[in-house]
């Protein structure tokens, strides 16, 4: 097996696709928001991507059946002639370490070129104390697109904080592959699941795309996948410790 490995399931055209991905860490907040809309868009399986950068254990189901940790693409084409089909990024774990956190970053853009996206957009949580309903903070590659964040309803600059994970990474490397890169981070204490937070992302999501995102559901089915979840954020939560350990003379508040 090679340090990182792509294996595509399905060949799909699809027409101007946005990728959109969110991946396990503060909350939750970027893996709840993406595998909800996998499952209300009923996206299809595209790909997956696994790596010895991934955490060293296999995930078990019920029946004691084992696998690895992975990445997952799904595809979504837009219904509406005039609209933009999606690609949805999704995974088990956060990378583990720096090096890994780029090679793995960089099949993921690969891929998505190959498949003609030309915008990312990077979902996760952002570590505050929310003193009502969360706040989408948002952050860009491109100029262009910070009065389009702020019309979508998220809040830009002003809080200067690295975006560390593959969150942050993902998105800072759209530029060496022609892509535009956004970030959109939902408030969140960081120690529970949290719906709300991954509920405002995908609202403000929603508007940037111009695309009407179902949250009618997502606790339930949150609620479905609970004790999966809980056992993958305890995993990611340990390793999110020891980075926030190697990090913390930088005072680095957010990881995805």
């Amino acid at each position: 097996m090679k340090s990182v490995e792509l294996r595509e399931l399905k060949k799909v055209e699809f027409k101007k696709p946005i990728l959109v991905a969110g991946f396990p860490g503060l909350g939750y907040v970027g893996k709840l928001a993406v595998t909800h809309m996998v499952r209300v868009l009923k996206a299809e399986k595209l790909a997956e991507l696994y790596s010895t950068h991934f955490p060293h254990h296999v995930l078990s189901d019920d029946r004691g059946l084992v696998r690895l940790l992975r990445i997952e693409f799904y595809g979504w084409i837009n219904p509406d002639s005039g609209g933009r089909d999606l690609i949805l990024v999704t995974g088990d774990a956060q990378v583990q370490d720096v090096e890994g956190q780029y090679l793995v970053s960089s099949e993921i853009l690969r891929y998505a070129r190959d498949l003609g996206v030309d915008m990312v957009i990077t979902t996760g949580g952002y570590q505050s104390r929310p003193g009502g309903t969360p706040r989408v903070i948002a952050a860009s590659t491109n100029v262009g697109f910070l009065d389009r964040l702020k019309g979508a309803g998220a809040k830009v600059g002003g809080w200067g904080n690295p975006i560390v994970g593959l969150a942050g990474v993902l998105m800072g490397l759209t530029t060496f592959y022609g892509m535009d890169g956004v970030c959109l981070l939902g408030e969140t204490l960081g120690y529970i699941v949290d719906t709300k937070a991954a509920r405002e992302v995908l609202k403000v999501l929603g508007r940037l795309i111009g695309l009407d995102i179902p949250l009618d559901g997502l606790e339930r089915d949150i609620l479905k996948d609970v004790g999966e979840a809980i056992s993958e954020v305890e995993a990611e939560m340990r390793s999110l410790e020891r980075i926030l350990e190697r990090t913390r003379e930088e005072k680095i508040t957010y990881i995805s």
